[in-house]
C-alpha cells in the first residue's frame, strides 16, 4: 500500500536556533518549495518554556546529528508525544524504543523519515499508542527515578 504524499492539515514549527546563514537557508527552502503559507512552516526560535508546545504536538522530530544528551526527546515523551529521529550517537536509542514510542531513523535518510511521520500522522489509533507509550516511557527518566538510581550506584561504591 502506498502511503499519501502529504497530510493537507499538518505544519511544522521549527524550535531553536542554528547558525544564522544555515537558518536563512533553511528559510529560503521553505520559500522556494512554497511552503511559505502562514502558520504552515514556522521559524519559532529559541523558547525558554516550550510546555504549551509540546501539549499541542503530535510529533517531536529531531534530525540532529550529534546532542550530548538530548533532553528535549525526553521531555517530549512526558507530554505523550512520540519522537521520530535519526539514529545518532548518545541519546536517540537509549531514549526511544522502536516502535514503542517513536521511531530511529537511519541517518540523513530523509525520505524514510518523511514516510514515516506521515504514517504515524495518519493512523490515529497508532498515535495514540506511541503517545500512551511515550507517557510510560518517560518515567524512567523522571527525578525520583534518577535519584534511585543514583542511590543504588553510590551505595555499592
Amino acid at each position: 500500500m502506498n502511503s499519501p504524499k502529504k497530510i493537507a492539515d499538518a505544519t511544522l514549527t521549527i524550535y531553536g536556533y542554528g547558525v544564522a546563514s544555515e537558518v536563512d537557508q533553511f528559510k529560503q527552502q521553505v520559500v522556494d518549495l512554497k511552503l511559505d503559507e502562514p502558520g504552515l512552516v514556522t521559524f519559532a526560535g529559541y523558547q525558554i518554556d516550550l510546555q504549551s508546545a509540546y501539549d499541542q504536538a503530535q510529533l517531536f522530530i529531531d534530525t540532529s546529528n550529534v546532542d550530548g544528551q538530548p533532553l528535549a526527546m525526553v521531555e517530549a515523551l512526558s507530554h505523550g508525544v512520540p519522537v521520530l529521529s535519526y539514529d545518532y550517537n548518545y541519546g536517540p536509542g537509549e531514549i526511544i524504543s522502536e516502535g514503542q514510542n517513536g521511531y530511529l531513523i537511519p541517518q540523513n535518510n530523509v525520505t524514510k523519515l518523511v514516510k514515516q511521520a506521515i504514517l504515524v500522522l495518519n493512523d490515529q489509533t497508532r498515535l495514540q499508542e506511541l503517545s500512551t507509550n511515550a507517557y510510560q516511557s518517560s518515567e524512567q527518566f523522571n527525578a525520583e527515578t534518577i535519584w534511585q538510581q543514583w542511590q543504588i550506584v553510590n551505595s555499592k561504591g
